[in-house]
Protein backbone atom coordinates (compact mmCIF):
# COMPACT_ATOMS: atom_id res chain seq x y z
CA UNK A 1 0.00 0.00 0.00
CA UNK A 2 1.34 3.28 -1.00
CA UNK A 3 1.18 6.19 1.40
CA UNK A 4 0.74 9.67 0.16
CA UNK A 5 2.46 12.20 2.31
CA UNK A 6 1.28 15.77 2.00
CA UNK A 7 3.65 18.40 3.27
CA UNK A 8 2.18 21.69 4.28
CA UNK A 9 4.55 24.59 4.05
CA UNK A 10 3.45 27.63 5.92
CA UNK A 11 5.14 30.83 4.95
CA UNK A 12 4.62 33.76 7.25
CA UNK A 13 5.20 37.23 5.80
CA UNK A 14 5.52 40.33 7.82
CA UNK A 15 4.18 43.44 6.14
CA UNK A 16 6.37 45.93 7.89
CA UNK A 17 9.91 46.71 6.79
CA UNK A 18 10.47 43.34 5.10
CA UNK A 19 13.90 44.34 3.85
CA UNK A 20 14.93 46.55 6.78
CA UNK A 21 17.24 46.00 9.70
CA UNK A 22 16.96 48.13 12.80
CA UNK A 23 20.18 49.74 14.02
CA UNK A 24 21.01 51.81 17.11
CA UNK A 25 24.09 53.95 17.61
CA UNK A 26 25.74 52.83 20.84
CA UNK A 27 28.96 54.88 20.97
CA UNK A 28 30.12 58.29 19.77
CA UNK A 29 32.00 58.40 16.46
CA UNK A 30 31.81 58.55 12.68
CA UNK A 31 28.77 57.19 10.86
CA UNK A 32 30.94 54.90 8.71
CA UNK A 33 32.48 53.13 11.74
CA UNK A 34 31.18 49.53 11.96
CA UNK A 35 31.64 49.20 15.71
CA UNK A 36 29.31 52.14 16.32
CA UNK A 37 26.09 50.26 15.45
CA UNK A 38 24.13 47.61 17.37
CA UNK A 39 20.90 45.71 16.68
CA UNK A 40 19.41 46.71 20.05
CA UNK A 41 19.53 49.90 22.08
CA UNK A 42 22.70 49.79 24.17
CA UNK A 43 23.55 46.36 22.73
CA UNK A 44 26.73 44.80 21.41
CA UNK A 45 28.17 46.51 18.31
CA UNK A 46 27.97 44.70 15.00
CA UNK A 47 30.42 44.76 12.12
CA UNK A 48 27.91 46.45 9.84
CA UNK A 49 26.72 49.96 9.09
CA UNK A 50 23.11 50.83 8.19
CA UNK A 51 22.00 51.19 4.60
CA UNK A 52 19.42 53.44 2.97
CA UNK A 53 16.47 51.09 3.65
CA UNK A 54 17.15 50.42 7.33
CA UNK A 55 15.57 51.82 10.47
CA UNK A 56 18.21 53.88 12.25
CA UNK A 57 18.06 55.33 15.77
CA UNK A 58 20.65 57.96 16.71
CA UNK A 59 21.18 57.75 20.49
CA UNK A 60 24.77 59.06 20.71
CA UNK A 61 26.87 61.83 19.18
CA UNK A 62 27.48 60.90 15.54
CA UNK A 63 29.65 62.71 13.01
CA UNK A 64 28.12 62.33 9.55
CA UNK A 65 31.30 61.69 7.57
CA UNK A 66 29.52 60.53 4.37
CA UNK A 67 26.49 61.71 2.40
CA UNK A 68 23.38 59.75 3.44
CA UNK A 69 20.25 58.90 1.46
CA UNK A 70 17.23 57.37 3.21
CA UNK A 71 14.44 55.88 1.09
CA UNK A 72 11.97 53.07 0.53
CA UNK A 73 11.42 51.44 3.92
CA UNK A 74 14.18 53.49 5.53
CA UNK A 75 13.66 55.59 8.66
CA UNK A 76 16.10 57.89 10.41
CA UNK A 77 15.23 58.90 13.98
CA UNK A 78 17.44 61.36 15.85
CA UNK A 79 16.33 60.81 19.44
CA UNK A 80 16.24 63.46 22.14
CA UNK A 81 19.58 62.18 23.49
CA UNK A 82 21.16 61.86 20.06
CA UNK A 83 23.18 64.19 17.83
CA UNK A 84 23.92 63.88 14.10
CA UNK A 85 26.18 66.64 12.75
CA UNK A 86 28.42 67.45 9.82
CA UNK A 87 30.04 70.50 8.21
CA UNK A 88 30.50 68.83 4.82
CA UNK A 89 28.07 65.92 4.34
CA UNK A 90 24.46 66.06 3.18
CA UNK A 91 21.23 64.23 3.99
CA UNK A 92 18.46 63.33 1.55
CA UNK A 93 15.13 61.65 2.33
CA UNK A 94 13.91 59.89 -0.83
CA UNK A 95 10.46 58.62 -1.80
CA UNK A 96 8.98 56.48 0.95
CA UNK A 97 11.68 57.36 3.48
CA UNK A 98 11.11 59.17 6.75
CA UNK A 99 12.98 61.46 9.12
CA UNK A 100 12.11 62.23 12.73
CA UNK A 101 14.23 64.68 14.71
CA UNK A 102 13.94 65.13 18.47
CA UNK A 103 17.63 65.86 19.12
CA UNK A 104 20.44 67.74 17.35
CA UNK A 105 20.85 67.74 13.56
CA UNK A 106 23.30 69.71 11.41
CA UNK A 107 24.08 68.93 7.77
CA UNK A 108 25.51 70.67 4.72
CA UNK A 109 22.50 70.19 2.41
CA UNK A 110 19.07 68.82 3.32
CA UNK A 111 16.65 67.49 0.69
CA UNK A 112 13.11 66.07 1.03
CA UNK A 113 11.47 64.14 -1.84
CA UNK A 114 7.89 63.40 -2.81
CA UNK A 115 6.24 60.81 -0.50
CA UNK A 116 8.79 61.28 2.26
CA UNK A 117 7.54 61.77 5.82
CA UNK A 118 9.25 64.38 7.98
CA UNK A 119 8.63 65.27 11.62
CA UNK A 120 10.69 67.99 13.34
CA UNK A 121 9.88 68.36 17.03
CA UNK A 122 9.09 71.79 18.47
CA UNK A 123 12.17 71.75 20.70
CA UNK A 124 14.55 71.16 17.77
CA UNK A 125 16.75 73.55 15.79
CA UNK A 126 18.18 72.09 12.57
CA UNK A 127 21.20 73.87 11.10
CA UNK A 128 21.60 73.58 7.32
CA UNK A 129 24.94 75.10 6.35
CA UNK A 130 24.13 75.36 2.65
CA UNK A 131 20.86 74.62 0.80
CA UNK A 132 17.43 73.24 1.70
CA UNK A 133 15.11 71.74 -0.92
CA UNK A 134 11.58 70.45 -0.45
CA UNK A 135 10.88 69.02 -3.91
CA UNK A 136 7.66 69.38 -5.91
CA UNK A 137 4.51 67.77 -4.42
CA UNK A 138 6.18 66.86 -1.13
CA UNK A 139 3.35 67.17 1.38
CA UNK A 140 4.36 64.98 4.34
CA UNK A 141 6.59 67.58 6.03
CA UNK A 142 5.74 68.79 9.55
CA UNK A 143 8.18 71.27 11.08
CA UNK A 144 7.31 72.44 14.59
CA UNK A 145 10.90 73.40 15.37
CA UNK A 146 13.35 75.73 13.64
CA UNK A 147 15.26 75.49 10.35
CA UNK A 148 18.35 77.72 10.08
CA UNK A 149 19.30 77.76 6.39
CA UNK A 150 22.69 79.26 5.54
CA UNK A 151 22.17 79.10 1.78
CA UNK A 152 19.20 78.78 -0.58
CA UNK A 153 15.65 77.70 0.23
CA UNK A 154 13.40 75.97 -2.30
CA UNK A 155 9.86 74.77 -1.59
CA UNK A 156 8.52 73.27 -4.81
CA UNK A 157 5.16 73.55 -6.56
CA UNK A 158 2.45 71.56 -4.81
CA UNK A 159 4.58 71.06 -1.69
CA UNK A 160 3.44 71.90 1.82
CA UNK A 161 5.32 72.48 5.05
CA UNK A 162 2.94 72.10 7.97
CA UNK A 163 3.20 72.42 11.72
CA UNK A 164 3.98 75.64 13.57
CA UNK A 165 7.69 76.41 13.51
CA UNK A 166 10.25 78.87 12.15
CA UNK A 167 12.31 78.94 8.96
CA UNK A 168 15.26 81.36 8.75
CA UNK A 169 16.79 81.83 5.28
CA UNK A 170 20.09 83.61 4.57
CA UNK A 171 20.28 83.15 0.80
CA UNK A 172 17.88 83.15 -2.14
CA UNK A 173 14.41 81.82 -1.45
CA UNK A 174 11.71 80.39 -3.73
CA UNK A 175 8.57 79.45 -1.84
CA UNK A 176 6.41 78.18 -4.73
CA UNK A 177 4.64 75.71 -2.49
CA UNK A 178 3.11 76.52 0.89
CA UNK A 179 4.92 76.95 4.22
CA UNK A 180 2.79 77.76 7.27
CA UNK A 181 0.13 79.15 4.93
CA UNK A 182 2.52 81.40 2.96
CA UNK A 183 3.18 80.75 -0.73
CA UNK A 184 4.35 82.28 -4.04
CA UNK A 185 7.27 84.15 -2.48
CA UNK A 186 10.76 84.65 -3.85
CA UNK A 187 13.68 86.96 -3.23
CA UNK A 188 17.01 87.32 -1.47
CA UNK A 189 17.33 86.77 2.28
CA UNK A 190 17.55 87.24 5.09
CA UNK A 191 13.99 85.98 5.19
CA UNK A 192 11.92 84.44 7.97
CA UNK A 193 8.81 82.31 7.55
CA UNK A 194 6.79 81.87 10.73
CA UNK A 195 3.45 80.26 11.44
CA UNK A 196 0.78 82.80 12.39
CA UNK A 197 0.85 81.78 16.06
CA UNK A 198 4.50 82.82 16.31
CA UNK A 199 4.43 86.14 14.43
CA UNK A 200 5.42 88.97 16.80
CA UNK A 201 4.01 91.52 14.36
CA UNK A 202 1.13 91.05 11.92
CA UNK A 203 1.57 93.33 8.90
CA UNK A 204 -1.36 94.90 7.07
CA UNK A 205 0.57 96.93 4.52
CA UNK A 206 4.21 97.37 3.54
CA UNK A 207 5.24 99.55 0.57
CA UNK A 208 7.88 101.93 -0.77
CA UNK A 209 7.02 104.74 -3.23
CA UNK A 210 8.86 107.65 -4.85
CA UNK A 211 8.05 111.17 -3.70
CA UNK A 212 9.53 114.52 -4.66
CA UNK A 213 11.65 114.39 -1.52
CA UNK A 214 12.88 110.80 -1.75
CA UNK A 215 11.76 107.21 -1.10
CA UNK A 216 8.84 106.84 1.29
CA UNK A 217 8.64 103.52 3.17
CA UNK A 218 5.30 102.89 4.87
CA UNK A 219 4.02 99.94 6.86
CA UNK A 220 1.21 99.24 9.29
CA UNK A 221 0.53 96.53 11.85
CA UNK A 222 -2.69 94.93 13.05
CA UNK A 223 -1.12 93.42 16.18
CA UNK A 224 2.21 93.65 17.99
CA UNK A 225 3.56 91.40 20.74
CA UNK A 226 6.66 92.46 22.72
CA UNK A 227 7.74 94.57 19.74
CA UNK A 228 10.66 96.78 20.79
CA UNK A 229 11.69 98.57 17.57
CA UNK A 230 12.02 98.51 13.77
CA UNK A 231 15.30 99.03 11.91
CA UNK A 232 15.24 100.25 8.29
CA UNK A 233 18.20 99.06 6.22
CA UNK A 234 19.15 99.86 2.60
CA UNK A 235 21.54 98.48 0.00
CA UNK A 236 22.50 99.08 -3.63
CA UNK A 237 24.08 95.67 -4.22
CA UNK A 238 22.21 93.23 -1.94
CA UNK A 239 25.51 92.54 -0.17
CA UNK A 240 26.37 95.63 1.84
CA UNK A 241 23.54 96.96 4.01
CA UNK A 242 23.47 100.11 6.11
CA UNK A 243 21.04 101.23 8.80
CA UNK A 244 19.21 104.43 7.86
CA UNK A 245 16.73 104.69 10.73
CA UNK A 246 15.44 103.04 13.91
CA UNK A 247 11.79 103.50 14.91
CA UNK A 248 10.22 102.47 18.23
CA UNK A 249 7.48 99.83 18.15
CA UNK A 250 4.22 99.79 20.09
CA UNK A 251 5.44 96.96 22.40
CA UNK A 252 2.03 95.28 22.76
CA UNK A 253 -0.98 96.35 20.73
CA UNK A 254 -4.15 95.02 19.14
CA UNK A 255 -4.84 98.30 17.34
CA UNK A 256 -3.71 99.38 13.88
CA UNK A 257 -0.37 101.22 14.06
CA UNK A 258 1.06 103.09 11.08
CA UNK A 259 4.76 103.76 10.52
CA UNK A 260 6.78 105.57 7.86
CA UNK A 261 10.26 106.72 6.99
CA UNK A 262 11.29 109.07 4.16
CA UNK A 263 14.76 108.45 2.75
CA UNK A 264 15.71 111.83 1.29
CA UNK A 265 18.99 110.57 -0.17
CA UNK A 266 18.91 110.53 -3.96
CA UNK A 267 18.85 106.98 -5.32
CA UNK A 268 20.47 107.09 -8.76
CA UNK A 269 20.35 103.29 -9.07
CA UNK A 270 17.87 100.66 -7.93
CA UNK A 271 17.85 100.68 -4.13
CA UNK A 272 16.76 97.83 -1.86
CA UNK A 273 15.11 98.29 1.52
CA UNK A 274 14.34 95.82 4.27
CA UNK A 275 12.89 96.21 7.77
CA UNK A 276 14.19 94.30 10.75
CA UNK A 277 11.76 93.89 13.66
CA UNK A 278 13.32 93.27 17.08
CA UNK A 279 11.52 91.91 20.16
CA UNK A 280 12.09 92.94 23.76
CA UNK A 281 14.16 89.77 24.27
CA UNK A 282 16.45 90.60 21.33
CA UNK A 283 15.00 88.10 18.84
CA UNK A 284 14.33 89.56 15.41
CA UNK A 285 12.79 88.88 12.02
CA UNK A 286 13.13 90.56 8.60
CA UNK A 287 10.19 91.64 6.50
CA UNK A 288 10.32 90.97 2.76
CA UNK A 289 12.75 93.08 0.78
CA UNK A 290 11.47 96.00 -1.36
CA UNK A 291 13.20 97.74 -4.27
CA UNK A 292 12.72 101.09 -6.01
CA UNK A 293 14.46 103.68 -8.22
CA UNK A 294 13.79 107.30 -7.20
CA UNK A 295 16.03 109.78 -9.01
CA UNK A 296 15.96 113.17 -7.30
CA UNK A 297 18.51 114.57 -9.75
CA UNK A 298 17.38 115.53 -13.24
CA UNK A 299 20.12 114.96 -15.76
CA UNK A 300 17.44 114.31 -18.38
CA UNK A 301 15.54 117.60 -17.93
CA UNK A 302 14.27 118.57 -21.40
CA UNK A 303 11.77 120.94 -22.98
CA UNK A 304 10.57 118.72 -25.80
CA UNK A 305 7.54 120.68 -27.03
CA UNK A 306 6.39 124.33 -27.11
CA UNK A 307 3.19 125.73 -28.53
CA UNK A 308 1.93 129.24 -27.76
CA UNK A 309 -0.69 131.85 -28.44
CA UNK A 310 -1.01 135.34 -26.98
CA UNK A 311 -3.08 133.85 -24.16
CA UNK A 312 -1.67 130.41 -23.43
CA UNK A 313 1.67 128.63 -23.40
CA UNK A 314 1.62 124.85 -23.86
CA UNK A 315 4.76 122.92 -22.86
CA UNK A 316 5.86 119.29 -22.86
CA UNK A 317 8.57 118.80 -20.22
CA UNK A 318 10.53 115.58 -19.65
CA UNK A 319 12.34 114.95 -16.37
CA UNK A 320 13.48 112.14 -14.10
CA UNK A 321 13.52 114.46 -11.08
CA UNK A 322 10.63 114.72 -8.64
CA UNK A 323 11.39 118.03 -6.94
CA UNK A 324 9.51 121.23 -7.81
CA UNK A 325 10.29 122.63 -11.24
CA UNK A 326 10.37 126.39 -12.00
CA UNK A 327 9.18 127.61 -15.43
CA UNK A 328 10.39 131.14 -16.26
CA UNK A 329 9.37 133.11 -19.36
CA UNK A 330 11.39 136.25 -20.11
CA UNK A 331 11.71 138.68 -23.03
CA UNK A 332 14.92 139.26 -24.97
CA UNK A 333 15.91 142.04 -22.54
CA UNK A 334 15.89 139.56 -19.65
CA UNK A 335 12.67 140.87 -18.12
CA UNK A 336 10.63 138.07 -16.53
CA UNK A 337 7.07 138.15 -17.84
CA UNK A 338 5.81 134.90 -16.31
CA UNK A 339 6.94 132.37 -13.71
CA UNK A 340 5.31 129.19 -12.48
CA UNK A 341 6.20 126.26 -10.18
CA UNK A 342 4.93 122.75 -10.85
CA UNK A 343 5.33 119.39 -9.10
CA UNK A 344 6.37 117.06 -11.93
CA UNK A 345 6.02 113.36 -12.40
CA UNK A 346 8.64 111.09 -13.93
CA UNK A 347 8.64 111.21 -17.70
CA UNK A 348 6.50 113.56 -19.81
CA UNK A 349 4.64 116.46 -18.16
CA UNK A 350 2.03 118.44 -20.13
CA UNK A 351 1.78 121.99 -18.80
CA UNK A 352 -0.48 124.88 -19.84
CA UNK A 353 0.23 128.43 -18.59
CA UNK A 354 -1.91 131.55 -18.88
CA UNK A 355 0.48 134.25 -20.17
CA UNK A 356 -1.28 137.12 -22.09
CA UNK A 357 1.92 137.73 -24.05
CA UNK A 358 2.43 140.22 -26.85
CA UNK A 359 3.97 139.29 -30.15
CA UNK A 360 7.71 138.97 -29.93
CA UNK A 361 10.67 136.77 -29.12
CA UNK A 362 10.81 135.10 -25.68
CA UNK A 363 12.96 132.62 -23.78
CA UNK A 364 11.35 129.72 -21.85
CA UNK A 365 13.68 128.46 -19.11
CA UNK A 366 13.28 125.40 -16.86
CA UNK A 367 15.09 125.12 -13.52
CA UNK A 368 15.01 122.03 -11.31
CA UNK A 369 17.59 121.48 -8.60
CA UNK A 370 20.99 121.90 -10.27
CA UNK A 371 19.72 121.38 -13.82
CA UNK A 372 18.33 123.91 -16.28
CA UNK A 373 17.43 124.16 -19.93
CA UNK A 374 15.98 126.90 -22.11
CA UNK A 375 14.44 127.43 -25.54
CA UNK A 376 13.54 130.46 -27.64
CA UNK A 377 9.90 131.11 -28.51
CA UNK A 378 8.71 133.39 -31.34
CA UNK A 379 5.15 134.56 -30.83
CA UNK A 380 3.31 136.12 -33.80
CA UNK A 381 -0.32 136.89 -34.49
CA UNK A 382 -2.21 134.41 -36.62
Amino acid sequence: MKHIIILSIIVVFTTSNLFSTTYYSVIDGNWSTNQLWALTSGGKPTNFTPNQSDIIYIETDINLDVDIVIHSTGRLIVTSIGSLTSNTSSLEIKNGGSLEVYGNLQVYNLTFNNSSDIIIDESVTINILSNFENKNNTTGVVINGTLNIGGEYYNGNGSNIGGCGKIYISGEYNNWGTAYGFSNEQGIGPKEILCDNLLPVKLIDYTVVCTKTGSLIEWSTATETDNDFFTIEKSNDLINWKIVSTIAGAINSNNINEYYYNDSESNEVTTYYRIKQTDLDGNYIYFDMLSILCKLSNSSLKLIGVNASVEKLNLIISTEGLTDLNIIVSDMNGKIVSTEYISPIKGANFVTLDTNLKNGLYIVKLIQNNASTSQKLLLTSN
